[in-house]
């Protein structure tokens, strides 16, 4: 299968702390796998990990190690585009774009954004924000789908 023709898959993972076997069995694994069979884009979501506050240097260190233990999984550097997406503007002009289209509505629906609430004092407003970047919003297609959720937002 050439490139023109393959699926492409898009995915991440924040760097901060050490694999687990569940990051292993959840998407490692998966993505290894996949290599062979799409064009994949893996990211280290370090704009992701700052909704909390995380010492620079050591989050610097986290990316780096982060992609070293992808590569020792398996995942192969000449088959993926294995990047750092605070380095890609285009992410944060995306993340702003997606938030300015969101209905709160919508995103409440979102398992993101439910597992993402914590207590007011211990949120930043990123958290109501992420959830547009991490997927992509599907919009009401039928007439009362959409009076619901403008009735919701």
């Amino acid at each position: 299968m050439n490139l023109i023709n393959m699926k492409t898959v898009v995915s991440g993972i924040q760097p901060t702390g050490n694999l687990h076997l569940g990051n292993y069995l959840g998407a490692i694994r998966r993505w290894v796998r996949m290599q062979d069979e799409a064009r994949c884009l893996i990211f280290l979501a370090d704009l992701h990990a700052i909704t909390v506050y995380n010492d620079p240097a050591e989050l610097r260190r986290n990316v780096n190690g982060m992609a070293a233990a992808l590569i020792a999984c398996g995942i192969d550097p000449e088959k993926v585009v294995l990047f750092n997406h605070a380095r890609v503007p285009a992410h944060a002009e995306m993340a702003w774009i997606l938030s300015c289209t969101a209905r709160v509505g919508w995103l409440g629906r979102m398992t993101q954004a439910r597992t993402a609430r914590a207590p007011a004092s211990a949120s930043t407003p990123t958290l109501c924000s992420r959830p547009p970047t991490c997927c992509s919003i599907r919009r009401p297609t039928s007439r009362s789908a959409r009076t619901r959720s403008s009735m919701s937002s």
